[in-house]
């Protein structure tokens, strides 16, 4: 921490900002007591239902404090809360699903399922999909699934094994391509996930990341069940039948 204090005023001081957005995490901690040492406007963004621990500490030292969900707003003691919503690149837009599948050499008229486990907890995730996939898989459905680094060959084989079409890859920069292809999306609900999720208008299956830090991921999840973009699938909870009929 203290080596990062002494970081930020060498660069601060080398250009001196005229404002810092903490975006959360304890790196951010640093950096805004600089800009508040000189003289620059301070800002934090939350956007998760249940703010982190750097983000509900470093509040009530901000000018103003940025949130992705109402309900995060009165968990910060904060001199101002402006509810923002979480900014997303102009890529996350509605875009031609058919165009979408093509370019993952899937059938653009057939009904897609995108499966994503995100930076963290794709194993989890991938065990509910691979465990449903014989109930699954007379529907017709295909599969575009990214797997996370482990298990690749693996959920490659499930679904050869299924005869299921499936585009299967550990990771995929173009998630805008991807959330576009998709008919429906079973992903972990993260807040940037979903952000990019709601501007696609895309309907989801949510299964929180169970060691998320405060379980943020859960509430999250809830807010888009309630709002009845989601529904809601608990990782320990599930079933392989459960998993199916949602």
């Amino acid at each position: 921490f203290v080596k990062s204090l002494f970081a930020a005023r060498k660069i601060f001081r080398r250009r001196k900002p005229a404002a810092v957005l903490a975006m959360g995490g304890f790196i951010s901690a640093p950096p805004i007591f600089v800009a508040k040492e000189m003289g620059a406007k301070t800002f934090l963004h939350e956007s998760n239902t249940i703010p982190g621990r750097a983000n509900r500490y470093l509040a009530r030292f901000v000018n103003e404090a940025f949130v992705g969900f109402p309900e995060a707003a009165t968990r910060l003691k904060a001199r101002k809360v402006t509810i923002t919503g979480t900014p997303v690149r102009p890529q996350f837009q509605a875009r031609d699903a058919a165009q979408c599948r093509t370019s993952f050499g899937l059938d653009p008229d057939r009904p897609t399922i995108l499966v994503v486990g995100g930076s963290q907890g794709a194993h989890g995730l991938n065990e509910i999909i691979l465990s449903a996939l014989p109930l699954l898989a007379g529907h017709g459905w295909q599969w575009l699934h990214l797997t996370g680094a482990n298990d690749l060959e693996r959920v490659q084989a499930a679904y050869a094994v299924q005869g299921i079409r499936a585009f299967v890859k550990p990771f995929l920069a173009e998630m805008d391509l991807a959330l576009g292809a998709a008919t429906v999306c079973v992903s972990r609900a993260g807040a940037s996930s979903l952000a990019e999720m709601a501007a696609m208008r895309l309907p989801s299956l949510l299964v929180p990341f169970p060691a998320a830090a405060d379980n943020h991921q859960l509430f999250n999840a809830r807010i888009f069940e309630s709002s009845g973009a989601a529904r809601l699938l608990e990782e320990k909870k599930s079933t392989p039948q459960l998993a199916a009929a949602n």
